[in-house]
């Protein structure tokens, strides 16, 4: 079995789409910064999830109308970082 590494930060970025994006655009920007991120040698662990259309035109729940993605990722080096804090539309960092 293979040891933890003891140091892994554990990371959330919140990504906002641009209003005039559409979704599918997004998706694919999405996608292609997904497979950069996953070149990094020091990412250990890396998921995502994100809205793939618009919500209803009317609603119970007052669902906010923008894209949003949450990007999930474990590492063992902060230059990861760097390259999440420069994806469009990069919002929030939560550790």
């Amino acid at each position: 079995m293979a040891n933890k590494p003891h140091n892994a930060l554990k990371l959330i970025c919140l990504v906002r789409g641009a209003d005039n994006e559409f979704y599918e655009t997004f998706q694919q920007r999405i996608r292609n910064e997904f497979m950069a991120l996953m070149k990094h040698k020091n990412v250990l662990k890396l998921s995502y999830t994100i809205t793939t259309e618009p919500p209803p035109a009317i609603s119970v729940i007052p669902f906010r109308k923008t894209k949003l993605t949450a990007i999930t990722l474990k590492m063992n080096d902060e230059q990861v970082i760097d390259h999440l804090t420069k994806i469009t539309g990069c919002r929030y960092l939560f550790c």
